[in-house]
């Protein structure tokens, strides 16, 4: 019996050396730790955070003296502690968040997806209504935390956008902008040729288009999409200078459009025509028409050849998305020869 006592003793020793208590960690060390967390999606993250938030409280309280509220502020600091509860609910939730997916239960799983996201970054399950913003808290942790927007999700993954049924949601020029030296506020006269660049594309390439992104079938519901730069190119978007969409703005974009149960949908998100450079930038989009998630994009920029402005920045159009048709399928290994020679696209 003292044997094992001893023993018992030994681990429990070893274990509070293992891990120190959070107030003996520096600032700097409690960043590590909360990135190295954040690397494995565990939710300690959240506990390190906290305790990163109280550490900037203990220094600032020092700086003015505020001894008392430094004090009280070690103590929270020092009775944090990473909980092995919050690894097992981790779990739990992103189990239940994979079900709901696979039963395309969409609501379900973006609630799921809030709670998890709350855990991961507070240490603290946040309990979601499916039908009002209210809220229940249940502890973890003892971590305070604030009413979130439930993330959006989808069931969709990149190597989707080689096989699912697919709808081709048009060119989209609402983030779109004219490199130019000469052409400073003359918005209204190349607008108009939006409307052609649109129609002409489609008029062309609709009977084509399922050859560069190797379909046999595509459905079109470009109406909307394609609408929408009217009312958000009201702005100036003839620049001087070229700067490329984030992510972000790809995203931000997307969740315009209106929803529909499509599936997969498809735009060409035009980035800009620089006639400085001759280039044309154009991002090609994959994402869940229902949810409006983006599965995957990519930038594309290609040199323009010779012609009018309005045919030179057609024929940029179709230049990108064959340079995009031969990365799409060099990538799965299809057929190359099914590409189409960009040279029927020129525009006189």
């Amino acid at each position: 019996m003292k044997l094992l006592i001893t023993i018992l003793l030994v681990l429990s020793i070893t274990a509070s050396f293992a891990q120190k208590a959070m107030n003996e960690y520096t600032l700097q060390e409690l960043i590590q730790k909360k990135s190295e967390a954040e690397s494995k999606s565990s939710p300690d993250a959240g506990v390190y955070n906290t305790a990163i938030t109280l550490k900037k409280e203990i220094d600032e309280a020092l700086k003015v003296e505020d001894y008392d509220k430094a004090a009280a502020t070690k103590e929270k600091l020092a009775a944090l502690k990473l909980n092995s509860a919050t690894s097992a609910k981790a779990k739990e939730l992103q189990a239940a968040i994979d079900k709901a997916v696979a039963e395309e239960d969409y609501d379900k799983a973006r609630i799921l997806k809030t709670e998890l996201t709350t855990l991961t970054s507070t240490g603290e399950v946040k309990k979601v209504s499916n039908t009002t913003n209210s809220t229940s808290t249940t502890k973890v942790n003892s971590v305070s935390t604030s009413t979130s927007t439930i993330p959006p999700v989808t069931k969709f993954t990149k190597d989707d956008i080689y096989t699912a049924e697919v709808t081709f949601m048009g060119l989209d020029y609402s983030l779109f902008t004219v490199v130019s030296t000469d052409l400073i506020d003359k918005e209204d006269i190349i607008n108009k040729h939006i409307p052609f660049w649109q129609k002409a594309f489609v008029n062309v390439a609709s009977n084509n288009l399922r050859r560069w992104i190797n379909r046999s079938t595509i459905l079109y519901d470009r109406a909307e999409v394609e609408s929408l730069y009217k009312k958000n190119l009201d702005r100036t978007w003839i620049v001087t200078g070229f700067k490329p969409l984030m992510t972000q703005q790809l995203q931000d974009q997307v969740f315009t459009y209106p929803s529909k149960n499509h599936g997969l949908g498809l735009v060409f998100i035009q980035g800009a025509y620089d006639e400085i450079t001759k280039n044309t930038v154009m991002y090609v989009v994959w994402y869940d028409t229902y949810s409006k998630v983006i599965v995957h994009s990519q930038e594309i920029i290609r040199p323009s050849r010779p012609s009018g402005f309005a045919g030179r920045w057609l024929t940029g159009i179709f230049d990108a998305s064959d340079m995009y048709s031969k990365q799409f399928k060099s990538e799965k290994g299809f057929n190359m020869e099914q590409i189409l020679n960009p040279g029927m696209f020129m525009v006189k």
